[in-house]
């Protein structure tokens, strides 16, 4: 819950009416200072003309986080065939046995690298847009550039947008692995557990 606002915080802080107005207040300050021609269009009418910026966010979607948990799952079984399939054991249900808590120990494994990926993410597309987005409008600026301040707006805003769909993707994952394994998540999932006990006890009463 702490880190949903962050989310929402971040495409605000990049795709806001008082950044826009900034821009155009350095823009109007600078051409001023330097004797320039003051800017004929404002930056939020240079990023409405503007039709073909690609976004160069990075990005992530749950069919790619199931693909890598699905590898995962593979590797661990293929890993258990090279070791332990050796044909010594005493009968087919030992070593299905031995198969299924391997496969149970991988899974919650893999379910708990997808949920801390799907979090890593989120990070990854703050850096981005700090240290390489963001750069360019201050750059742009600071040359009195305010097309190429405009286009990188429109990236920042791009990748902005993308941030509450990038929490609901960390929030999916790591409720499947509380679902799975309550104590993978350590003192949370404990504290949750005793939350969901509770619930369960005052809604008999």
């Amino acid at each position: 819950m702490q880190i949903r606002p962050g989310a929402d915080e971040l495409w605000g802080l990049v795709d806001s009416e008082q950044v826009r107005r900034a821009v155009d207040t350095v823009a109007l300050l600078t051409a001023v200072r330097d004797g320039h021609p003051l800017p004929a269009a404002s930056v939020d009418g240079l990023m409405d003309g503007l039709k073909d910026v690609e976004a160069s966010h990075p990005t992530l979607t749950q069919e790619a986080l199931d693909q890598e948990f699905q590898a995962a799952m593979d590797r661990a079984e293929s890993t258990w065939k090279e070791i332990y399939d050796d044909g010594s054991w005493d009968s087919e249900d030992e070593r299905n046995d031995h198969l299924a808590d391997h496969m149970h120990e991988a899974r919650q494994e893999a379910t708990s690298d997808r949920a801390a990926r799907a979090g890593r993410f989120l990070m990854e597309l703050c850096d981005h847009l700090a240290e390489t987005v963001w750069p360019e409008v201050t750059g742009a600026l600071r040359r009195a550039d305010l097309d190429k301040a405009a286009r990188a707006l429109k990236e920042a805003s791009m990748a902005g947008k993308t941030a509450p769909a990038v929490y609901k993707l960390y929030e999916v994952n790591l409720s499947v692995q509380y679902e799975s394994s309550p104590y993978s998540l350590g003192a949370v999932g404990e504290q949750l557990m005793a939350f969901e006990s509770w619930l369960g006890t005052e809604g008999r009463h």
